[in-house]
Order: C-alpha cells, then structure tokens, then sequence
C-alpha cells in the first residue's frame, strides 16, 4: 500500500492555530447544535482527513503545495474555499472516480463524519452510546437527506406575532397559532426548523405569560434565587440564606451589588439592590466553602447542618433579585409581590401541566454520589437532590413541561398540512434539540455570569454540582439562553450543513458497540479521535 501524504508532511502549527480558534466560533459551528462532552476540533478533522486519503507523491514541492492548501481550508470561515472543490476532485481521482467510505466508530459529536463528509466522502459514523447517535442523526443524517430540497412553509408566520404582548392576541391570531396551512412560499428544512420553533414558542408564550410577568415595562431576563436553611440556633431560627456572593454585576461604571438587612424579629434576611465603589466595599456572601454564617445572629452553620437540612427536606429558595431588560441595558431591582406570587402559583399548577405529557415529571433517579463514574461528579445527591425532577423548580418544570407538549403537538399539525414522513421526522428531532437546550439553560444548576450579565448553563462543566445561588432564566427574554435564541443557533447549524454537505454523499448513522463492528474491505480509511493517558489522538488508517 502506497504512504499516505499524512506520514511524510502535514501543515501541523497551522492546523493547530486553527483548532484553538474554534473555541471562539459561534454561528453555525457543530458545537452549537447540541451540548457534547468530547467536542473535536474540525480544522484537525479536515485535515487529517484529507490526508490519510491522499498518497504521497515523493515530491517535496508537491507535499508543500498539498499542505498549503490544506492550511487554506482549516480556519473557520475558509472550510467551503475554493480548494475545498479541489481536494473532493483529488480524493475521487485516487479511487477511481467514486467516493472513498470512511468509518468512524467512536463518532460521538461527529466532527470526523462531518468533516469526511464535506470532503466528498461516503460515512458510516457508529457510537454506543444513544444521546451521541441521535446527534449525529441532527449533525449529519438530516441535513444530507434533506439537501438541496423543499417544501412549502405553512401561510401564516408565527414569527411576526412576537412582538405583540403575550396573551392580548385577537382571537383570529388565536386561531391562526393553533393550526397551520401550507402556502406557496418555499422553504428548506432549516426555514422549516425555524418555522415550528417559532409556533412552539408562541403557543408556549400565551400558556406561560401569567407566570413571568412584566413589571414596569421592562422585560424580565431572569430571576435571581438563593437556597436556604433555617439558623441551628433555637433562639434565632432565622431563614439563611446561602450565597456565595453579593455581586450581581461586576462591570466597571456598572457596579451592583445585594446588601443583606437582617431582621432577627421575623426571622429572615431581607436585600437591597446598591451601587458600590472601589470592589472591596462589597463583603463576600454568606458562605465560605460548604459553611454558612447567620446574618442575623452570627452562629456558623457546618457543612453537616446544611447536608442535613437539604436531605430532610429543610432546604428552600428564596428569590433575592430580578434582572430586567431597559433601554441602557440590564438593571437589577427587588422581586415584587407579583413576581413572588408567580412562582408560588407555578408550584400548585405544576402537576396539572404534568399530566398532560407521557410520563409526567423526570422522577428517574440521579447516579449515586461517590460512585464511580458519573456518580463521582454528582454531588447534589448528597443534598438531598435524587431524581431529575429535583434539579428544577417548579416553575422551571411547568415551562419544561409546556414546550414539550407543544413540541410533541407539533408532529400532528404538521401531519395535518400533509408534511412527507421524513420532513416530519426530522423537523421533530431538531424541536426535541431545542427542548434539551432550553433544559441546559433552565436548572437550578445555572448561575448568573456576574461580568458578563448573562446565563451560564447547566454543564458548563460535565458535572452536577450543588450551586447556592441559581439564576432562573425567563425563556421568553431574547436574551441568553431564552428559547428564541435556542433557534437561532439550530437553524444557523443547519443551514451551515444543508452549504457543506455536498450531493451524492452517503451517511450511515449506526448506533451500536465498536466490538461487534466488522470492517469489509470496502471501507477506506477509519479515521477516529482517542484518548490516551489523557493525551488526545487522531488516529488513521
């Protein structure tokens, strides 16, 4: 078998170079369909990629030139360059005028398939694990069935009545929203994406406005909570609250800060919203590590009180500010009685709106805390947090529950505008993909990015921490994390792909173990990504 030109040259420092920049490529890059752990980088796919397929020459000159236009398609924004075209023609001349097949049998996110995909390749892409293969069904299975064809969109855009007030439709609007026509304009399957998100998120809206009310115009962008643990002291029995800090934004000439104000005689700490000056006027909150301090009486509060309460039910929440939208940007002010009533009558309508979908709640249990495994970096377990259900609060769940029946109403309507069964199926794996982003940026797991003035989500890391203060994201905001922007993202991935992806191309999404694979002499290269002794390879042959 002649070397391939990967033994003998390859333009390493700028592939490498390229690679990291992807850590700060947003729209339309494989990292924003869906969250996964083992993200690789395309650059190194797509160059490793072409070249384990083509031979090497022996000819100095010629490796140079190979390796320069590799390097010419390995930054972000040049992936779809003119020697792209180049490089699918090369490829197909080494094998005879067809496409080579390349497997991939650990694909995970499916950067390889991808990247051996927009190459010309034919792909057979295998994982075991099932969240993995129904990505990689999202990554590369739909668009590549679906591209370059289109269907008629449905005549009325929920999208232009966004920016009518929840709940003040006239009932023609009502009407409108609670079914669907196709009309003559065309649209490929991200338009289509695009479409049904927007119909979903709109009946979600007029179902879920009473629970996020608007207080004084201004938009609410998310609701600021810390748990609580009553005080250990009998005389004191104050409600704690736990925080790891007083800051609410950390911007210079926009500092904001609470300012505890405890009240002995009702037995709970009250806030304030202030501007403070130099960044040490502000104190740190009221824990430090796992130990909590009384604001009210100054008894320190171990990590063993604290485990205890939550796991005999004593742990609660208690919201401490709210971020608003205003013409100057966001502003942090108090709840107010509204906004507190909104979460209570969240928790006592929760278990209607649960029986409405399969299955009700996600009451499966946790992995065990200490375990080996994923048990080892789930430590909520040892706060008294044992099912799924338990890292959301009510009203979290109520608008969970919400999106997903309206996600799974979708597949009727569109069966109803006489929708072909592959359409459907599709279109409802990219609504299933939103439900799980909205989910990612709406847990008690989240937390406010005090510099940044946004969401952090769930899985910032691959670990379920327990967080003492929590942001809870209003998902109907516009801003991070809300499920327009959700999307945004989707569709722009899709559309990336419907670009890449070229015709004739063939994909096999195989969910199934790599020790029960057999590899027929048809396969011409395997090309998979590993890690060994925490050092990550790419490995071809």
């Amino acid at each position: 078998m002649p070397r391939r030109l990967i033994e003998e040259a390859f333009p390493l420092k700028k592939v490498s170079e390229d690679s990291k920049h992807e850590k700060n490529v947003r729209h339309g890059h494989i990292s924003t369909l869906h969250i996964w752990p083992a993200r690789r980088p395309l650059a190194a796919c797509r160059a490793a990629i072409i070249a384990a397929l083509l031979p090497d020459s022996g000819d100095p000159q010629e490796r140079e030139n190979l390796c320069r236009r590799i390097a010419n398609i390995t930054h972000w924004g040049t992936e779809n360059g003119p020697d792209l075209e180049f490089f699918r023609q090369e490829i197909r001349k080494v094998y005879g005028g067809r496409a080579p097949r390349v497997l991939d049998m650990f694909a995970g996110g499916g950067a390889i398939p991808l990247e051996a995909m927009r190459l010309g390749c034919d792909v057979t892409a295998i994982d075991y694990n099932p969240v993995a293969w129904f990505i990689l069904k999202c990554t590369l299975e739909y668009p590549q069935r679906l591209a370059g064809k289109k269907w008629p969109l449905p005549k009325s855009q929920v999208s232009s009545l966004k920016s009518q007030v929840p709940g003040s439709q006239p009932e023609s609007h009502q009407l409108e929203l609670r079914g669907a026509e196709l009309g003559e304009s065309q649209g490929d399957l991200a338009a289509h994406v695009r479409w049904w998100g927007n119909w979903v998120l709109e009946h979600g809206r007029q179902e879920l406005a009473p629970y996020y009310p608007t207080v004084n115009g201004q938009p609410t962008v998310a609701y600021l909570w810390a748990r609580t643990v009553p005080c250990p002291d009998p005389a004191c029995g104050a409600t704690v609250p736990l925080l790891d800090t007083l800051w609410l934004c950390k911007k210079e000439g926009k500092r904001r800060a609470l300012r505890l104000v405890p009240d002995p005689k009702n037995h709970r700490v009250n806030f304030e919203v202030w501007t403070p000056g130099p960044k040490d006027e502000v104190p740190p909150g009221t824990m430090a590590g796992a130990k909590c301090t009384c604001p009210c009486c100054g008894v320190q509060l171990p990590k063993e009180h604290i485990k205890r309460c939550a796991q005999e039910g004593k742990m609660g929440a208690q919201m401490t500010a709210v971020v608003v939208d205003t013409p100057k940007g966001k502003e942090y002010r108090l709840p107010t009685a509204e906004e507190l009533r909104a979460a209570t009558q969240a928790e006592t309508d929760l278990p209607a709106a649960a029986a409405r979908i399969p299955y009700g709640l996600p009451t499966e249990p946790l992995p065990e805390s200490g375990t080996s495994g994923a048990g080892r970096a789930f430590t909520v377990p040892q706060y008294g947090f044992k099912t799924w259900a338990d890292l959301f609060s009510c009203r979290q769940l109520l608008a969970l529950t919400t999106f997903a029946r309206w996600t799974r109403a979708a597949r009727e309507e569109m069966r109803k505008c006489g929708y072909p069964n592959e359409w459907i199926e599709a279109i409802m794996a990219y609504l299933a993909v939103l439900a799980n982003r909205l989910a990612d940026y709406d847990s008690t797991i989240c937390m406010w990015h005090n510099s940044g003035e946004k969401m952090a989500h769930t899985f910032t890391r691959f670990a379920l921490p327990i967080t003492w203060d929590f942001a809870e994201l209003n998902p109907f905001s516009g801003a991070t994390g809300c499920y327009e922007a959700h999307v945004d993202w989707v569709t722009r991935y899709i559309e990336h792909a419907l670009a890449a992806l070229p015709n004739g191309t063939a994909v096999h999404v195989v969910c199934e173990s790599a020790t029960e694979l057999a590899v027929d002499e048809k396969t011409h290269a395997i090309v998979v990504y590993v890690n060994i002794l925490n050092t990550e390879w790419l490995l071809c042959r």
